[in-house]
């Protein structure tokens, strides 16, 4: 993929993708985060799709919002992990 070409994700087609980025990607999974528009708004996203059926369903999905919504859960998450 060139710096000029924009990576297409699975997500529904009444967003606007703006950019995004695969974490992960097997032949039967595929996790990224997608940064979207729609209805007005912008959001972050999470998202983990499974491969069913020569099609990418979601499985699970985390949704941001905003940059206090993301602190918030950023703070809290970063406690937790050093219980890992």
């Amino acid at each position: 993929m060139s710096d000029t070409e924009v990576e297409r994700f699975p997500v529904d087609e009444n967003l606007k993708q703006l950019k995004g980025k695969t974490i992960y990607k097997t032949e039967k999974w595929w996790k990224a985060a997608v940064l979207t528009e729609g209805w007005g708004k912008k959001s972050l996203t999470v998202y983990l799709w499974q491969s069913k059926n020569n099609d990418w369903k979601v499985v699970q999905k985390y949704k941001i919002h905003t940059r206090d919504e993301w602190a918030k859960d950023k703070e809290i998450i970063e406690e937790l992990i050093q219980s890992l």
